[in-house]
């Protein structure tokens, strides 16, 4: 879009960003510890078979599209993951 400003996408994007680092401060502040998984804002949740292999990259989107069962799979990793804790960690193809 012209003029510097953004299309409602990337605002929508940006706030939502802005969302998870705020929940993340509030998490570190309570003393609780928490992990968020997602698949990227714009990706496509399917519910076909899981691949069984999917990438996973911490505090960074990645793919647009994963199966339902790899995004079940990944959250189990995950809470087996310490280092992830206090992370959204991302899943995709």
């Amino acid at each position: 879009m012209g003029g510097g400003r953004l299309g409602i996408g990337r605002q929508l994007g940006e706030a939502a960003e802005e969302g998870v680092l705020e929940s993340r401060a509030e998490q570190h502040r309570g003393g609780r510890f928490a992990v968020g998984v997602r698949p990227d804002a714009a990706a496509l949740l399917t519910g076909r078979p899981g691949r069984g292999r999917y990438r996973r990259m911490i505090d960074h989107n990645v793919g647009m599209s994963i199966a339902r069962a790899d995004v079940a799979d990944a959250i189990l990793a995950v809470l087996a993951d310490p280092a992830t804790i206090g992370h959204v960690v991302g899943v995709g193809y």
